[in-house]
């Protein structure tokens, strides 16, 4: 994981690798990046994509050995009040 925010803290990036050590688990690792703008001192805007290799190939992230499977990619745009 690494971050880097703005030395005015106006803006702020993200960016995550998650890989699954088990012999049974799903081996796609899981990339993820975010940011934020301010866009006044009360309102930042957003963006944060989770999973990215799943969300793009469209399959879920499965457990070793199990029926369950996890909601595996996601996009999300946020707008953030801070009071």
């Amino acid at each position: 994981s690494a971050m880097y925010l703005s030395k005015d803290a106006s803006w702020n990036i993200e960016a995550y690798v998650k890989q699954a050590v088990e012999s049974d688990d799903d081996k796609v690792p899981d990339l993820g990046i975010s940011g934020a703008v301010r866009v006044s001192n009360s309102m930042r805007l957003a963006l944060d994509v989770k999973d990215v290799i799943k969300l793009c190939t469209n399959k879920t992230r499965t457990f070793a050995h199990s029926v369950y499977k996890e909601k595996s990619g996601n996009l999300s745009a946020l707008v953030k009040f801070q009071f």
